[in-house]
């Protein structure tokens, strides 16, 4: 398991949003850490095909939304 490089404030950086967004912005925002952003979610897209299909999906949705 990946230890990640997060303290507890900004592990709750999006907690005023709604989860939805919330899940949006921490899956396509890598912050200062590009590669191992890219490689988690690899991870997950490797352990949980079906959670990273449905993520992919969500934000593909919210971009249709913003057009």
């Amino acid at each position: 398991m990946r230890l990640t490089p997060v303290t507890a404030k900004t592990k709750r950086q999006y907690d005023h949003l709604p989860a939805e967004e919330a899940v949006r912005l921490a899956w396509t925002q890598p912050g200062t850490r590009l590669e191992w952003h890219a490689k988690c979610v690899e991870e997950v897209r490797a352990s949980m095909p079906l959670l990273a299909r449905a993520i992919d999906r969500l934000v593909q949705e919210s971009r249709d939304a913003g057009s």
